[in-house]
């Protein structure tokens, strides 16, 4: 009885949504809709060319899910308010790539595409093209703009709406705090990318844009004239001359939440490597002196901005197998004072015979440098300058330009270091990462989230899960997890801000959940070697993968992410405040293999807030059939360290 009354619930629902997108949509009856699927036809989009603006509506498993939505752009000087349709074009791909480095190595780009060519209908020598592209994972959307001739002009609005047919709880970009969230979608609030929509039931979705190279960031907010709608703004005009493309529109779709953190629609919608020769691009994982001022080593010595500090960061990072050392701001005078000459050192720093000892041990040196000094100084020449000392990379922060502008300085920021074969993390509110690291793989990393310790807000263990789930799903992310001092951390660190609410093993984990091409480890070389058992995870982790799976999702409550490295499988779990146990299935293990599993765990005793240090080790065989028992401390975590037996032995 109680399956029937499921059934009819179900059929209910069904023709609810189909009237509901009917009275949504109100095209011409008398034309055909252009249609177009995605490769594995589960989602759909109908286009209406005889509108103004263009509309379109977007199907998942044939149930309708955005109902009539607008699209176009207008120019400043009035250009493409109305438009006449000219033809479409259609296309398909079904290609590969091998990526220098990230999640994978090797990714399918394999999409079905639609353009439409359109004019400005009192002046059809301007024109303009929206492209489409329909993947397995969502949907992009693209303006391309042609205005056959040498007159600059200004993208001063943009018409491009979501019109969902549902309601969603909504979670949004929060700075370098916590994300933004709400139960429902709110009309006129402005939401910053990316935006994840959790519906009740159905499909997942996010929104965000790729390929952001010219331009400003996509703003969007609810409607004011649709329930459950959302439309991009624009919070800055955008000029250009002659042409312009849009940064993709990206609408994401998945069964499961998971899914958006392995999502490879960024990188596929982003142009080719620009970077000719990239051997000398390389990931890795960096000490960081900042968070470590203040703290004693040695004899009684304390850590600071001096040479010995730095050169014992050094010869730490050999000895352990870590492949750079960051220093961070005041190295050469005050950080957000302009006058600070970026050519100079703080007296007996001896910066240059650091970067020669760095390069003698096989470690590489990231400098950091404030926005300021782009003010007075040209960054060309010093980018030349830091890498003829040796320098291997720049951590660049505080870039106070908004906008275009900012895009603009950013893009010219990446190249400049790729020209002079410099890494680049950029920190303190850069722009969203939209899949350029293939396109500048020198980008390794960016602080677009909230970092631990930073800022005086609260970092809690559910607060990093939502960040995982909403900011790592637009690239890789500086969050500086692997805190092993978190016992009287406050309180010995001159940087450290905040109490770290976690466990060693759930600290760990977070190394390998945390997706990032430059993994910055916030401690001091001290506190790894106590615990030097724990910290083998850290060493032998790998800094790029063949496959990354998330295994586990609920959101808010707990994550289990798989990467593999050659035969190699590594784990991590985070769990929020509430103490669980998983069962966890190995089925994606080769078959007929066996293989030591390496499980770092949090203790019986462990907690977030009493008990942070306390973990256990131990070993056990496992191969495909096995479900392991996962015990997650409060606000701990879990990393696993998989091998076939017989490397494992030798």
């Amino acid at each position: 009885m109680i399956n029937k009354i499921k059934w009819v619930l179900v059929v209910i629902t069904y023709f609810s949504v189909c009237l509901q997108s009917a009275f949504a949509v109100n095209p011409q009856k008398t034309e055909q809709p252009l249609t177009l699927e995605s490769p594995n036809k589960r989602i759909q989009i109908k286009v209406w060319t005889n509108q103004q603006p263009i509309r379109y509506q977007v199907s998942y498993d044939s149930l309708p899910l955005v109902a009539d939505s607008a699209l176009g752009i207008t120019l400043e000087s009035g250009l493409f308010a109305a438009t006449n349709f000219i033809d479409v074009k259609r296309f398909s791909s079904s290609q590969s790539w091998q990526p220098l480095w990230g999640q994978f190595s090797n990714i399918d780009d394999i999409y079905n595409a639609l353009t439409l060519n359109l004019v400005d209908k009192s002046r059809t020598n301007k024109q303009l093209a929206i492209h489409f592209r329909l993947y397995d994972q969502g949907l992009a959307i693209q303006y391309e703009i042609d205005l056959n001739s040498k007159q600059a002009d200004v993208l001063s609005a943009e018409k491009t709406q979501f019109n969902l047919l549902h309601s969603y709880a909504v979670n949004s970009y929060g700075g370098e705090k916590a994300p933004i969230t709400s139960k429902h979608i709110i009309a006129g609030k402005k939401l910053k990318m990316p935006v994840r929509l959790t519906p009740n039931n159905g499909p997942h979705i996010a929104l965000h844009e790729a390929a952001l190279l010219d331009g400003s960031p996509m703003s969007i907010q609810g409607s004011q004239h649709h329930t459950n709608g959302l439309e991009v703004i624009k919070n800055h005009a955008e000029y250009f001359i002659e042409q312009h493309k849009t940064a993709w529109r990206v609408l994401f779709l998945a069964d499961k939440p998971g899914e958006f953190l392995t999502n490879t629609l960024l990188v596929n919608l982003s142009p080719d490597s620009k970077i000719k020769d990239t051997s000398w691009i390389k990931t890795g994982k960096s000490f960081w002196d900042w968070r470590v001022r203040g703290d004693k080593y040695g004899n009684g010595k304390i850590y600071d901005i001096d040479f010995d500090s730095l050169k014992h960061f050094i010869e730490a990072a050999a000895e352990k197998g870590i492949e750079y050392v960051m220093i961070d701001a005041n190295w050469y005078g005050e950080e957000h004072n302009e006058k600070s000459n970026p050519y100079t050192e703080k007296p007996g720093l001896h910066m240059r015979e650091l970067l020669n000892y760095a390069q003698q041990k096989g470690v590489g040196f990231i400098l950091y440098v404030n926005d300021k000094a782009s003010y007075h100084h040209d960054l060309d020449h010093l980018f030349a300058t830091y890498s003829a000392w040796g320098a291997a990379g720049i951590k660049y922060g505080f870039m106070k330009s908004s906008g275009q502008e900012k895009v603009r300085k950013t893009i010219k920021i990446v190249e400049l270091a790729a020209k002079h074969q410099l890494l680049i993390n950029f920190h303190d509110s850069p722009i969203a990462p939209t899949g350029l690291r293939r396109t500048y793989p020198n980008w390794l990393t960016r602080e677009y989230v909230h970092g631990q310790t930073d800022g005086g807000h609260a970092f809690t263990p559910s607060g990093y899960l939502a960040m995982m789930n909403l900011n790592m799903l637009a690239g890789p992310l500086d969050m500086s997890n692997g805190f092993y001092k978190l016992d009287k951390l406050v309180e010995s660190r001159k940087y450290v801000r905040e109490e770290i609410f976690t466990t060693v093993a759930g600290e760990t984990a977070r190394t390998l959940i945390t997706f990032s091409g430059l993994t910055i480890l916030p401690d001091s070389p001290e506190a790894y070697s106590a615990k030097a058992p724990l910290f083998e995870f850290i060493k032998q982790l790998p800094s790029t993968w063949d496959d990354s799976k998330v295994l586990e999702d609920k959101l808010a409550q707990y994550i289990v992410m798989a990467r593999r490295n050659g035969d190699n499988w590594y784990l991590g779990a985070a769990n929020n405040e509430q103490q669980r146990e998983l069962k966890l299935p190995l089925d994606f293990l080769q078959s007929e293999q066996t293989y030591i599993a390496t499980i770092y765990a949090d203790a019986k005793d462990s907690h977030f807030k009493n008990q942070r240090e306390s973990y256990e080790i131990f070993s056990q065989e496992v191969n495909q059939k096995t479900v392991l028992d996962m015990r997650l401390a409060a606000g701990g975590g879990q990393a696993i360290s998989i091998k076939p037996k017989d490397a494992a032995v030798r």
